[in-house]
This record gives structure tokens, sequence and C-alpha cells, in this order.
């Protein structure tokens, strides 16, 4: 399934609004959405966010809480693992971002600012992701 069968799944399901505010994003999400659709097709694409769901709040919330308590070690790996999980979406704002953190968090004497400005932008770039990735999943017509 490719790209292409994204925007016809998108045409019975009524909601025009949707459809063409996931074709207009789309292009930013095209290459890594478009492969999992490859991949796995619809299925595999709405696991994965679903995944994203269930794992990016806390995750971000612990980033928080990291940040405060200027724990960097724990900031490095956080940040790895969100890293990771913006990458499989194509969230380039957060995966970015999540690098920097985890590249500052990781030298010998981290900077809090630095690190705090990149917890501060990646949960921005989380906030914009989100309501895409769930037009993405109405879309797709997820269960």
């Amino acid at each position: 399934m490719g790209l292409q069968d994204v925007h016809f799944l998108c045409l019975p399901c009524d909601l025009q609004a949707v459809c063409a505010s996931i074709k207009n994003k789309m292009s930013t999400y095209n290459e890594s959405i478009n492969k999992l659709l490859g991949i796995g097709g619809t299925t595999l694409v709405c696991r994965v966010i679903d995944l994203f769901f269930e794992h990016l709040p806390p995750k971000m919330a612990a980033l928080q809480t990291q940040v405060t308590a200027a724990s960097f070690q724990e900031l490095e790996r956080t940040a790895h693992s969100i890293k990771s999980s913006a990458a499989n979406l194509g969230l380039e704002a957060l995966r970015s971002a999540a690098q920097e953190l985890e590249s500052h968090a990781r030298q010998p004497e981290p900077q809090l600012s630095a690190c705090q400005t990149h917890v501060e932008t990646m949960l921005a770039a989380y906030a914009e992701a989100e309501p895409f990735l769930r037009e993405v999943r109405v879309g797709l017509n997820c269960p």
C-alpha cells in the first residue's frame, strides 16, 4: 500500500477537512509513513502511532521531571528513546530536538539551560505532531 492509497482511504471517510489536512501535512512525513505503509500497510502504521501515543506522554512528563532534577543521565536515555520513536514516524522536529538533548546531556559538564531549551522544543514539537497523528489514525480508519 502506498501514499496514493492513503488519499483513497480518506475519500470514503466523509471528513474532507481531516483528509485535506492529512494530505497537506503528509508531504512532511511522507517518506516515513509511506515506508511503514509499504512494510506493513495500515495495520503497521496504526500500531506504530498507537505505541507512540502509549509511550510518549509518560516520557515527555519524565523529561520535565529529569530536567528539573538535573538528572542528565536519565535525560540522555529518555531523549534517545524519544528520538527513535519520532524518527519512525518522520517527526523531524521532535527527532532533532531529542538528538540535541541527548548530545547535550551526554557532555562531561552538561549545561542545564541548554537541556531545558531542548526539552521545551521537544514539548512544542510533540504538541504539534499529536493532532496530525490523530488525523492520520482517522484517515486510515485505525481501530
